[in-house]
């Protein structure tokens, strides 16, 4: 997996510019120039080999007559939604407007069977409305992609080292060395050292969330 720091140097490399003045053309250095060249290069990959299609579960699924639910915060665009009622997976389509949406729910209308779902100020909302609780929605959709933007954080940059457990999800840091915009798309990564007996195996991990400046899982 590659890194900012990673790009960056490779970059600077290649180019033989490591320049962060910016020039009289179009008001872009070359290290900024390159960075976001490499970031649209990313995201364009990402797009059309499908690396930014996830599914996320709506945490204690239907609420009895409750029609809108959260979206995950990684949402970019809808590509379908399924409700698990009984042994029967059902999929609603997507309404096409507001429009056609609002005049669906002229009446309320109470079913566990999902016919339309339509996405408004942030929330899924579902058509009928769902009639019991507890019944599974899955949204499947692709994420919202983050630019890569922020120089490593390594043992040496943040002065801290970390500890791990085998086969546990939890890092622990010798003093403060996390950041909450670490659990935003942040990923971590253990070196393997053959030195240490709670080596890492060198793979990377995505951070799930990050519970204060010391602990993150």
């Amino acid at each position: 997996m590659r890194t900012y720091t990673s790009y960056l140097k490779e970059f600077t490399t290649l180019s033989g510019n490591a320049s962060t003045t910016s020039n009289t053309t179009n008001s872009l250095d070359n290290v900024s120039w390159g960075m976001r060249s490499i970031n649209d290069g990313i995201r364009y990959l990402a797009t059309i080999f499908y690396f930014n299609e996830a599914s996320f579960t709506v945490p204690g699924g239907t609420i009895a007559q409750t029609m809108d639910y959260p979206l995950p915060s990684d949402f970019e665009s809808l590509i379908n939604v399924t409700v698990q009622v009984g042994g029967l997976l059902w999929q609603g389509k997507e309404s096409p407007s507001r429009k056609h949406f609002d005049l669906l729910n002229v009446v309320p209308y109470y079913n566990d069977f999902p016919q339309y779902v339509y996405i408004w100020n942030n929330r899924l909302n579902i058509w009928p409305i769902p009639a019991t609780n507890s019944n599974v929605i899955t949204i499947n959709y692709k994420k919202r992609l983050t630019d890569i933007s922020m120089d490593d954080v390594t043992e040496t940059t943040s002065s801290k080292t970390v500890s791990i457990t085998a086969n546990a999800t939890t890092v622990t840091a010798s003093g403060p060395a996390f950041k909450n915009w670490m659990g935003m798309s942040g990923w971590v990564r253990i070196p393997y050292n053959t030195t240490d007996a709670a080596n890492g195996d060198n793979k990377w991990y995505q951070i799930a969330s990050v519970t204060n400046s010391t602990t993150l899982s």
